[in-house]
């Protein structure tokens, strides 16, 4: 039951402030925040452009939403590797309990499991996913468990095919044409609500699209709207021509199962094979930090940039086999240390959230869920998260002097 239309907590919350200076106040009464959760692929912990650990690093718009909110330097994903993170993620719950450990492993997100998105509709939200999936278990398809629209979600737009998500091709075109190689990589149709679709276009452009429409078209309802890019996971050189064009890169060729065996191929086009893949990899993350601008620019553009938490991470540590870069944290994607579950998260919530702050506590992406339900007032029943919410010392952050 949803308790207030935004926090009910406005005594306590305000007397952990220590002055209207340095610490944001909480939302009056009469205002619902909407949700945007944008969750990045794979990106490594260094790059992003504000930190000044990379030198060949720009993300403006990502450096403009950590100027205006909160950048966590210890967060961490549940998993170091995406299908048992996000089922964490979504649930505010140890994705262990459903036995999903690893890949495809466990039962995914089983009909039992109670998500975020589940908890928001119950509150008047409305609701819609945009992107890869990827949950793990059987969820690729509407009558299965997993399957967005089983969840909570109300509108759906993107892909349930896997990890390894085409960044150009959804169509049983390219199936064809790529004949034994479309399962590796990964060009189904995409699925529109419950239907497939044939698509084709470059899917950073296709997702932020579809959510902002479904943003223009939430009326007066709030809503909750979560975007789950595909970049910059591997295979990067699979971008728009114009793209490559503009970065002076050349063409670079999909597995061909008549030249060579898929386990060689994937061999060569990591890092250690193939250093200018890097190349590749910051154009892609260029082109998604474009795209989480014109997200931004589509809510000012609307009045609802003020009315919106905004909420930026990643689904695991970054992966360097792929190019991405951890700076100091060891290890990588797909490891038990630093480098394979600390991400870099971001929160804006403007006059609610402080600005420009770095903060240093430890903050789980099972908190996540919990937290966002503090902020709206819901109930929620004893033992729902795993995760604890962590909205007292967030608001009571203090503002860079």
């Amino acid at each position: 039951m949803l308790l207030a239309p935004a926090l009910l907590l406005l005594g306590p919350l305000q007397e952990l402030a220590p002055d209207a200076e340095t610490a944001a106040s909480p939302p009056s009464p009469a205002r619902r925040p909407n949700i945007l959760l944008v969750l990045a692929d794979d990106q490594g912990w260094a790059d992003f452009g504000f930190l000044g650990l990379m030198d060949d690093v720009r993300t403006p718009r990502l450096d403009e939403l950590a100027a205006a909110g909160i950048s966590m330097s210890q967060s961490y994903a549940s998993s170091p590797i995406c299908n048992p993170s996000r089922v964490g993620l979504i649930t505010g719950r140890y994705q262990q309990r459903w036995n999903n450990y690893y890949y495809g492993g466990g039962r995914g997100l089983p009909e039992e499991a109670v998500t975020l998105p589940e908890r928001l509709r119950a509150a008047g939200y409305a609701t819609g996913y945009f992107g890869k999936v990827h949950t793990g278990g059987p969820d690729n398809a509407p009558g299965k468990p997993g399957f967005p629209l089983r969840h909570g979600f109300d509108r759906f737009f993107g892909t349930t095919c896997g990890g390894r998500v085409h960044y150009l091709h959804h169509s049983k075109a390219a199936q064809a044409e790529y004949g034994k190689a479309a399962g590796q990589m990964e060009v189904e149709p995409m699925w529109d609500d419950d239907r497939q679709v044939e698509w084709e276009g470059f899917t950073t452009e296709a997702f932020g699209a579809e959510a902002r429409d479904f943003i223009a078209a939430s009326g007066d309802r709030p809503w909750f709207a979560m975007v789950g890019f595909n970049a910059v996971h591997n295979f990067a050189w699979q971008l728009p021509a114009a793209e490559l064009e503009a970065r002076g890169l050349e063409p670079f060729p999909d597995w061909d199962p008549a030249e060579q065996g898929y386990r060689e191929w994937y061999a060569g086009v990591h890092r250690r094979d193939w250093p200018e893949g890097r190349a590749y990899y910051l154009a892609q993350l260029e082109c998604l930090d474009r795209e989480v601008g014109r997200l931004l620019d589509h809510l000012a553009e609307l009045g609802q940039l003020e009315e919106t938490l905004v909420i930026y991470t990643v689904d695991n540590g970054g992966c360097v086999p792929d190019w991405a870069d951890n700076g100091p944290l060891a290890g990588s994607k797909y490891h038990l240390l630093e480098g394979g579950t600390r991400t870099r998260t971001l929160l804006r919530f403007d006059g609610v959230l402080p600005a420009g702050v770095t903060w240093e506590p430890v903050f789980s992406a099972l908190d996540l869920a919990p937290t966002i339900c503090e902020m709206l007032g819901l109930d929620t029943e004893q033992g729902a998260f795993d995760g604890d919410s962590q909205l007292a010392p967030l608001l009571a952050a203090s503002s860079p002097q």
